[in-house]
């Protein structure tokens, strides 16, 4: 009544292209194999140069900021000292200003003290004349009223030079009228000094 299904055996023809399937099949894993190993060892490969040259780029990168802060740092420096040489040329320049206002304020006396000086100058030489010439009229002063004084003569004799003593006494009188006349000359000049003094001071 049962009828049992039994499988039909294998053929050679079968097992041989079964074997040569597994065997392509293998050698495909193979191949897969190798190609993933390589692909592994180019990456790892790619990723160690790639960790290089990063570490490259950071190194220059951190020497070049290191560089541009140094020079950061001398520019600020430099900056520092030419502002401190720039407030000391303001100071100098300023003091300068005032020093050439002084002196323009002095320079425009200097007509004046010119003047000043030029009178003082010539005061000396002219007081000193007078004083001489007022000393020189004094002694002839002196002469001639000592020459206008009779001459004590002894009583009874006769006065030979009379003559004489009126010449003497004549020539005394003019020289002491000159005098005077050369003491009022000798004090107009010396007024008329004092009067430049005075202008040349206003």
């Amino acid at each position: 009544m049962f009828q049992s299904k039994v499988s039909p055996s294998p053929t050679r023809s079968s097992i041989k292209e079964a074997n040569d399937h597994l065997q392509l099949l293998h050698v495909k894993v193979a191949e897969l194999e190798r190609t993933v190993q390589e692909q592994a060892e180019a990456l790892i490969k790619k990723d160690e140069a790639m960790q290089a040259r990063i570490r490259d780029v950071g190194d220059a990168k951190d020497c070049r900021i290191a560089e541009l802060e140094a020079q950061l740092a001398a520019a600020e420096e430099r900056l520092h000292k030419h502002e401190d040489l720039l407030r000391e040329r303001d100071m100098q320049l300023e003091l300068l200003s005032h020093r050439y206002a002084l002196v323009d304020e002095v320079a425009a006396y200097t007509p004046v003290v010119e003047k000043l000086l030029a009178a003082m100058k010539r005061l000396p030489a002219r007081s000193g004349r007078p004083q001489q010439q007022r000393s020189r009229a004094n002694s002839r002063g002196s002469l001639s009223t000592a020459s206008v004084r009779p001459k004590s003569s002894t009583p009874g004799t006769p006065n030979h030079d009379g003559a004489n003593s009126v010449l003497v006494d004549g020539h005394a009188l003019s020289e002491l009228r000159i005098g005077r006349s050369f003491n009022i000359n000798s004090n107009f000049s010396a007024s008329e000094d004092e009067a430049d003094v005075v202008g040349a001071m206003l």
